[in-house]
């Protein structure tokens, strides 16, 4: 007979884990689903910088883990699925995903949102020709090239300041007369030389013949209208609860939020609604996330635990830009072992997760696992990820492995080993075009490692490389305090 879960967690984000850990925590059997990978669309965000518990920052792709390792802990599982048709009505709720049907005593449905569309003729057709709604996976391509971001919130100003850093021109279009967002963006905005605003206007049209050649713009006091060429658009213009598959089952508000009193509980029962979903007064309550560098919103935001609103993945000019960034961060990284002595490389110090040999056994294994999927891709092999022995919800069993496998040799054996793989990786990139790095569905293994989402091979790199460098130095740098 088939599992019934007590409880049954659609999103894998905040909101999600938040949920799954405090049912598991109870006793409940429990299961989250989420499409993407543990924390959802913060797993692509560099830097987090006031998320709490966390003074020197954390990168999405981490946090997302450790929210998923608190969870399972305790007994939760996650399957990597995405839910193609709920049945929420009767007493025992059935789920039909992309990985086979589930059912649960309860549901607690944390999918958050999602970009919402201009709402004009040919928009749906030419996403992905010129339309784009989130500059962190859509804006690399644009580097030397004039681009457009519709919107005046912290989002659309965060799309046109990391833009402005990689495209020849940015217009700001705005249907008010000053920006909504926040007055840390608008001083740099002023400033920047390629940044021109579009006061008091709105996007009447696409211009299109196979792909976006401008924009239509209308001047909302005088209607006058005007054409302005572009080779891309984003749109920031607020975001859509993901409730389509919920409506005509749920109790939905006019903007299609899903309504829930203060308990979470909709107007079916043993159904809950969790984070960004539901119907509430703010949505961004405790974090922003700003990246140090570059990039651009992945929108989200957190109320109750979901994803934060201000975001910023850092995004590369060129293959030139990664190699570099992967070659200052690992020598910033690397440097930090030179003073540890090999007597102290199994030392563990309170508040410190990893000794120093672990810290270096989790890079080497992260970064023997991107080498691996790239070389077996290129023999030929059906390419399992992140590895043939576990699945992505086995997150915590793949870094004991790391640990298991590589923390018995000496630092210096460690720091060679990274070393090697670090230029291999370098040179992995030299053999890749600018397509194949920064172009969706390059690679059979990215497409696949994040089912239905879509990462391009550069995000993976990033992740395996730039990200915990960034984050283990400070571990290791707080080690180093404690030990030394």
């Amino acid at each position: 007979m088939e599992q019934i879960y007590d409880m049954i967690v659609i999103g894998g984000g905040p909101a999600g884990y938040t949920a799954a850990l405090y049912a598991a925590r109870s006793g409940l059997s429990t299961l989250v689903l989420e499409k993407l990978s543990a924390g959802g669309q913060m797993a692509l965000t560099e830097q987090i910088d006031n998320y709490p518990g966390f003074e020197s920052g954390i990168d999405g792709f981490t946090l997302g883990e450790k929210m998923q390792q608190s969870a399972e802990r305790f007994g939760a599982v996650t399957e990597l699925a995405e839910v193609y048709k709920a049945s929420l009505s009767g007493r025992i709720k059935t789920l039909d995903t992309s990985e086979g049907v589930f059912q649960s005593r309860t549901v607690v449905i944390a999918t958050g949102a999602t970009p919402r569309p201009l709402g004009i003729p040919g928009e749906e057709a030419l996403v992905g020709k010129g339309v784009h709604y989130c500059a962190a996976c859509d804006g690399a391509p644009y580097r030397g090239k004039t681009v457009a971001v519709v919107g005046g919130g912290n989002s659309a100003a965060a799309d046109a300041l990391a833009l402005s850093r990689i495209a020849k021109k940015v217009y700001l279009i705005h249907r008010r007369d000053s920006l909504r967002a926040t007055k840390v963006y608008h001083e740099p905005l002023m400033n920047a030389p390629n940044v021109e605003f579009c006061w008091n206007s709105t996007v009447s049209a696409l211009l299109h013949d196979s792909r976006l050649t401008g924009l239509r713009l209308k001047d909302v006091n005088t209607g006058a209208e005007r054409d302005l060429a572009c080779d891309g658009v984003f749109i920031s213009v607020g975001r859509a609860p993901a409730t389509e598959l919920f409506r005509r089952k749920l109790a939905l508000d006019k903007s299609g939020y899903i309504i829930a009193d203060e308990s979470t509980r909709t107007n079916l029962p043993g159904v809950f609604a969790a984070g960004d979903v539901r119907t509430k007064a703010l949505r961004q309550v405790v974090t922003r996330r700003i990246g140090r560098r570059g990039g651009c919103p992945l929108r989200g935001g957190i109320s109750g635990g979901e994803p934060v609103k201000e975001t910023v993945l850092r995004t590369y000019r060129d293959k030139e830009d990664l190699k570099n960034e992967i070659r200052q961060s690992f020598e910033k990284y690397n440097s930090e072992f030179d003073t540890i002595p090999e007597s102290l490389k199994d030392k563990r110090v309170p508040g410190v997760d990893r000794t120093p040999a672990e810290n270096l056994a989790y890079q080497v294994g992260r970064t023997t696992l991107l080498l691996k999927w790239e070389a077996d891709e290129k023999r030929g092999m059906d390419v399992k990820t992140p590895s043939e022995q576990f699945k992505w919800n086995q997150l915590g069993d793949l870094y004991q492995w790391f640990t298991d496998t590589y923390a018995h040799l000496s630092l210096a054996e460690l720091k060679g080993k990274l070393n090697e793989n670090i230029a291999a990786i370098q040179i992995m990139i030299d053999f890749m075009s600018e397509e194949e790095l920064f172009q969706p569905h390059m690679r059979r293994w990215a497409d696949d490692a994040t089912k239905t989402a879509v990462w391009e091979v550069y995000k993976f790199i990033h992740v395996n490389t730039v990200s915990p460098f960034g984050t283990f130095r400070t571990k290791i740098r707080k080690w180093k305090k404690a030990a030394l």
